[in-house]
């Protein structure tokens, strides 16, 4: 299992309520990869948030003392020679549940999970609040990510499309990023 990974503890966001996430991946191997993660049981509120793969499919999960919502996908991911396009837009705002929480990869919204719970209109969620360790390539104490990561995107307060990161190659037909993507950041976003 990966050892490295990077932590930082955030200050107040631009809006709790609402952020998106963006990163390109490449698996070590087909086990369990934790890609972005926020809080521990040390923390306010108890548990911990991860955005991963468990083992083959993607997964969100919100935990603070039990599971208070998670996605995880019926599509497998299984290729460790390639890149994928990892993104996950949060925002609790939405009147319909399902828009409240989406997880994309390359480019292409998932919409059949085996687990398929919301969060609760304007759910504010480990990730993106104050005072809570965030974490790049671990869950949080623990379970980090074997592979490669590039373009790490957060931005605190904005639910952003696919298309603000990535597009679809006109020649080969495959999603490729953008490497210089107009977005916005706010207090506690970070681009890696």
């Amino acid at each position: 299992m990966a050892t490295s990974f990077l932590y930082r503890v955030f200050g107040t966001p631009t809006d709790a309520k609402k952020w998106t996430f963006s990163s390109w991946c490449k698996k070590g191997t087909n086990g369990t990869y934790h890609i972005f993660g926020g809080g521990q049981s040390n923390q306010t509120g108890g548990g911990h948030s991860y955005l991963g793969l468990i083992p083959n499919y993607y997964a969100i999960y919100y935990d603070g003392s039990n599971t208070q919502w998670g996605l995880q996908s019926n599509d497998v991911f299984r290729d460790t020679s390639g890149w994928y396009h990892y993104m996950f837009v949060y925002d609790s705002a939405q009147a319909t549940a399902s828009n409240r929480a989406k997880a994309y990869i390359n480019g292409r919204q998932l919409t059949s999970f085996s687990t398929e719970t919301y969060p609760s209109l304007n759910y504010s969620t480990m990730w993106n609040n104050s005072g809570i360790t965030h974490y790049i390539a671990r869950r949080g104490q623990n379970q980090g990510f074997e592979g490669s990561l590039a373009h790490v995107h957060f931005c605190d307060g904005y639910a952003y499309s696919p298309s603000d990161f990535g597009s679809t190659d006109s020649t080969t037909g495959i999603w490729k990023p953008t490497t210089n993507p107009s977005v916005s950041y706010g207090n506690n976003g970070f681009f890696l």
